[in-house]
């Protein structure tokens, strides 16, 4: 086993998630057009009615059109790009470990439930790196890309937590 796989691979009913499925959720955050909303609407669909993460890579185009509601660029990139994208995937992959990033997907173990519940169970895939079960708690601080909208806490349930933006 090397070492990439010692990191990801655990004692089978410890929560951990396989390196195979991770590769899975990398490649969707690679599919152009995607997205946020669409990666969280594929993950839920796929919890909501199936398939297996690893099963949407052999679908056909109209079927993730009409069922994940995949626009034709994005369609296209999972239904034919399947390897390409499980190869940049894996380069990732490498790069988070080396950064001691985790990738959380919504019912995963350790994926906090507040979150899932405030993007109405359709939530992103997020990438956390520190002391995790701090997402259990019921404030933390999100580092965020883009400036935040004025509102964006202001409808949240959770107490008014600080925000960091990184440029």
């Amino acid at each position: 086993m090397n070492e990439l796989q010692h990191a990801l691979v655990r004692p089978p009913g410890d929560g951990s998630v396989s390196v195979s499925r991770t590769l899975d959720l990398l490649s969707l955050s690679l599919i152009p057009g995607l997205g946020d909303e669409g990666i969280g609407r594929v993950l839920a669909e796929c919890r909501r009615q199936g398939p297996e993460l690893r099963e949407l890579y052999r679908t056909p185009i109209p079927r993730l059109r009409e069922q994940f509601q995949l626009r034709g660029e994005a369609a296209a990139c999972v239904a034919n790009n399947a390897p390409h994208l499980r190869q940049e995937a894996s380069a990732l992959l490498e790069r988070t470990l080396e950064l001691g990033i985790v990738v959380l997907a919504p019912g995963d173990p350790g994926y906090p439930g507040l979150v899932d519940e405030f993007h109405d169970r359709q939530p992103p895939l997020l990438y956390a790196r520190g002391d995790l079960r701090l997402l259990r708690s019921r404030c933390v601080t999100l580092l965020h890309s883009t400036p935040p909208t004025a509102n964006a806490l202001d409808e949240h349930p959770l107490p008014r937590c600080p925000i960091v933006e990184v440029a």
